[in-house]
């Protein structure tokens, strides 16, 4: 024996379990190809063993011959939002809707998918789960986000107590062979967190979940490293000053600090970035719900935590503001940005990311 060669990687039992059942699975559509609830079973283990497109084949397949079953339309919708594909995903979800009013699985995935776009008709989608099951964590998990976008403490705290009842923490599908490396992730209750999914491979990590506004102190979940996915320094001051506090005894690595993150709202952004030689750094302040309007147009109005266009408003005189303060959430601070025009000489405006 060399005892300097690697010892060999641990199988997964999860995965070892789906490998055989996926095998008895086959045997069963090769002997009795017609019966649907196999096909659906085996998609339902193929998606869950990492074989995303092989599922989406088999869900369709089952839609095929049963094109309003409306379990495959909210399993395929799943998998297919999964992929990225949303629009897809969201056809998935209004047909099952349209079959089934008061199914709980189509609401709610329906709403997710719909609650940066279109916030409304989300929350009506999440609110009529919670009408056929006022218990449902999901929906309440829905509504405690949207409540926290548009500054509602009160509607935040009830359901995010109703949504994280069974405790705070949850955990992502594992869907490597061997036995996973395990890291913990800090999540806001709230929103304004980092999608991990694009970052963390799920092949690779077993990936933890602690949501830090419903954490009290229980027995955290084995883990090697810690990465906060807390991303909104102004959304979620409250969650990031929280997540400090649980990292603060860390005996692992932590990425992502929780206390560097908090440092990087827009308004100590603007004021950090000015003194940069080359650097034009529109200035950034708070603006209260009763405050004047500021004396310099035009500017830019922005409702904290709010992204992608939503909650941002180009101010040209004090009516605009006045209609603005009236008729965004009802935030008891928005920042007002200074007014740069970066058009090029084309009229376009252009934006650029670097990660």
């Amino acid at each position: 024996m060399n005892p300097s060669a690697e010892t060999p990687p641990r199988p997964w039992p999860p995965y070892v379990a789906r490998e055989t059942v996926l095998r008895e699975l086959e045997r069963a559509i090769a002997a009795t190809p017609d019966a649907l609830d196999t096909h659906f079973y085996y998609a339902s283990f193929l998606r869950d063993h990492g074989q995303f497109e092989a599922a989406i084949a088999e869900f369709e397949h089952v839609l095929a011959r049963a094109p309003d079953h409306v379990e495959t339309l909210v399993a395929l919708g799943v998998v297919l939002a999964r992929r990225g594909r949303r629009l897809d995903a969201r056809a998935q979800f209004e047909h099952a809707v349209a079959r089934d009013g008061a199914h709980g699985g189509a609401l709610v995935n329906l709403a997710n998918v719909l609650v940066l776009d279109e916030p409304e008709r989300a929350q009506a989608l999440y609110e009529t789960a919670l009408r056929h099951d006022a218990a449902y964590a999901a929906a309440h998990r829905g509504l405690c986000g949207l409540a926290a976008a548009r500054g509602d403490a009160a509607a935040t705290s009830r359901h995010r107590e109703a949504g994280y009842a069974g405790g705070p923490f949850g955990r992502r599908p594992y869907l490597g062979a061997t036995m996973p490396p395990e890291v913990l992730t800090l999540v806001s209750t709230d929103g304004g967190n980092i999608p991990l999914e694009a970052l963390i491979d799920e092949h690779r990590f077993l990936v933890h979940e602690v949501y830090v506004e419903a954490y009290d102190g229980e027995v955290l979940p084995p883990h090697a490293l810690i990465v906060n996915a807390i991303a909104d320094a102004d959304r979620c001051a409250p969650a990031l000053q929280r997540a400090s506090e649980l990292v603060k005894a860390a005996r692992v690595p932590v990425v992502n600090a929780p206390r560097a993150v908090a440092a990087t709202g827009r308004v100590a952004n603007a004021a950090r970035l000015a003194g940069l030689t080359d650097v034009v750094a529109p200035a950034a302040r708070f603006v209260g719900r009763a405050s004047p309007a500021p004396n310099t147009f035009p500017f830019v109005l922005r409702v904290q935590g709010m992204h992608m266009g939503r909650g941002m408003i180009r101010i040209d005189d004090a009516s605009a503001f006045a209609q603005a303060i009236a008729t965004t959430p009802p935030r008891d601070e928005r920042i007002a940005i200074d007014y740069v025009d970066t058009r090029s000489r084309d009229g376009a405006w252009r934006k650029y990311r670097v990660m």
